[in-house]
């Protein structure tokens, strides 16, 4: 934690102040391509991004002029937050999610966005994606997964009997 703090101190002093984070969440593999589970490698990425919160609290919880302040975690889950029954990845990494749905609950100032990015996605595709959500006019969304680049998917709370006769 004080590594984190002395850094953010100095990217601060020589770039000014953070207007808006964005966390890439790296894949974490096992030496023979596999995804890892509960990682130490991934255990520590996550940590670091909720410790980065408490450092990122205070500047994005202003108010930008003329636009707005934002925390955005992108993790590449399986661009359905984990859902899909043949996914094979660290679940460490869904952590981010329910990091920035807190977030949004407290920091009423600052647009919070949880993305889940299928990890087939080219690059350049992710990248637009995630300016693409960066705009989003909709505060209220918190989580959004693309499992391809054509179809957006969202979280909806429903009672049990109305997802069993579905």
């Amino acid at each position: 934690e004080a590594t984190i703090k002395q850094q953010f101190a100095a990217l601060t002093a020589n770039m000014g102040e953070v207007a808006a984070f964005v966390h890439l969440n790296p894949a974490v593999s096992s030496p023979n391509g596999a995804a890892v589970s509960f990682s130490e490698a991934q255990q520590d990425i996550t940590r670091s991004v909720f410790l980065l919160a408490g450092q990122l609290k205070p500047v994005l919880d202003k108010v930008v002029p003329g636009g707005r302040s934002a925390f955005l975690t992108v993790t590449r889950l399986d661009g359905e937050f984990g859902l899909r029954p043949d996914s094979s990845f660290d679940p460490v990494a869904g952590g981010l999610s329910g990091l920035v749905k807190s977030l949004n609950l407290e920091w009423e100032a600052v647009f919070c966005r949880a993305l889940d990015l299928n990890p087939t996605l080219a690059p350049a595709e992710a990248a637009r994606l995630i300016l693409a959500e960066m705009d989003d006019p909709d505060r209220l969304l918190v989580e959004v997964g693309y499992p391809s680049p054509d179809r957006r998917v969202t979280l909806v709370a429903a009672p049990l009997e109305k997802v069993a006769q579905e």
